[in-house]
């Protein structure tokens, strides 16, 4: 299960620099400068809480900070068949390397956190995409999705940003262990290899 985004431009140079790299491995303490212009609680939200749903310090450094992570896909979705839920397994869907040293928490990460660094919908939303179209693995069907039979998806819609023509898709596709079955995907992947083949000549 795949959604898609059109005309969200992740490849701007402010937006791709605007992270800590210590702070997503879990250490606090250092200078997050490099998050800017997101640097506090407040450049996120006034009313923003931690992982224990409370109040943040507006003045503390925002955990995570940074362009990317202000503006996290945060929809999500419920799959039912005849009313009954149908299970997304949202785990190893992002890198290993991800997962096993790049994006760590702190020790008190309950406390000071908004949004938990170990959550893999965080770590797969930090992969940064060159165009502004773009398909992201949500998660894994739990189970074969029978032919002629209905199933609805229920989308919770926290993800809008004011005053952006940013349009939201969400896919279905068989998978295996090269992984999806669907030809957009090795298209995109052509079309960008041959430019940056291009480039390389020139």
């Amino acid at each position: 299960m795949y959604y898609e985004l059109e005309n969200f431009y992740g490849s701007h140079r402010n937006y791709v620099k605007s992270r800590s790299y210590y702070q997503l491995r879990g250490i606090t303490g250092k200078s997050i400068s490099d998050c800017s212009p997101i640097k506090e609680n407040e450049d996120i939200s006034t009313t923003l809480k931690n992982l224990n749903n409370v109040l943040l310090d507006k003045d503390a450094d925002a955990n995570p900070c940074g362009l990317i992570a202000k503006y996290l896909f945060t929809d999500t979705y419920t799959l039912a068949k005849s009313g009954t839920p149908v299970s997304i397994d949202d785990s190893k869907i992002s890198h290993s390397v991800d997962r096993n040293s790049r994006f760590k928490r702190p020790s008190n990460y309950k406390d000071i956190q908004w949004h938990d660094t170990e959550d893999e919908h965080l770590m797969v939303w930090f992969q940064t995409d060159v165009f502004s179209n773009f398909i992201k693995l949500y998660g894994k069907v739990g189970t074969d999705l029978e032919a002629g039979t209905q199933y609805s998806l229920t989308i919770d819609n926290k993800f809008t940003i004011s005053g952006a023509d940013i349009k939201k898709y969400v896919y279905f596709s068989e998978a295996n262990a090269f992984g999806g079955n669907n030809i957009v995907f090795g298209v995109i992947y052509l079309a960008g290899s041959g430019v940056f083949f291009l480039l390389a000549l020139v």
